[in-house]
C-alpha cells in the first residue's frame, strides 16, 4: 500500500482559496466599522460627560481612554488595513487566515473596551440614583 492510498489529499483552487480569504476580510470590515466609529466618537463622549457628571470625576477607565484617544484611533485604522494585507499578501491560506482573525479580535475586544469605559459614567450615575432609593 503506497502513502497515496492511505490519506486523501484535497487541493483548493484558487477561486475557493480567495473567497475564503474576502469572506473573513468582510466580517473584518464590519468588526472594523464598529471600532473606528467608536475610537473618533471618544471626544464627543468627553463634553457630554463634563455637562452630565457636573464636576464630579470620571470613572478611571473613561479618563484613560479619553486620555489616549490617538492610540485608540490609530490601533482601530491598523487593524481595519491589517486584514486585508494578510489576505492578498500572505500566499498561505492559513497564516492569511490567522492573521485576518487576530486583528478581528483584537477590534471586538476594542469595541468592548471602549464601549465599557464610555458607558462607565452612566452606569455611576444609575447606580448613584438607585442607592438613593
Amino acid at each position: 500500500m503506497s502513502l497515496s492510498d492511505t490519506s486523501e489529499v484535497t487541493i483548493q483552487p484558487a477561486s475557493a482559496d480567495r473567497a475564503i480569504r474576502i469572506g473573513f476580510c468582510v466580517f473584518s470590515l464590519i468588526a472594523s466599522f464598529f471600532a473606528i466609529r467608536f475610537a473618533l466618537s471618544i471626544s464627543g463622549f468627553d463634553t457630554v460627560f463634563a455637562d452630565m457628571l457636573g464636576g464630579r470625576p470620571l470613572p478611571a477607565i473613561t479618563q484613560f481612554v479619553l486620555n489616549t484617544k490617538p492610540l485608540w484611533v490609530g490601533l482601530s485604522v491598523v487593524c481595519a488595513i491589517l486584514p486585508f494585507a494578510a489576505a492578498f499578501l500572505i500566499r498561505r491560506t492559513s497564516t492569511a487566515i490567522y492573521g485576518i482573525v487576530a486583528a478581528t479580535a483584537i477590534q471586538i475586544l476594542q469595541v468592548c473596551f471602549l464601549w465599557t469605559a464610555l458607558t462607565a459614567p452612566l452606569v455611576s450615575i444609575i447606580s448613584g440614583m438607585s442607592a438613593g432609593y
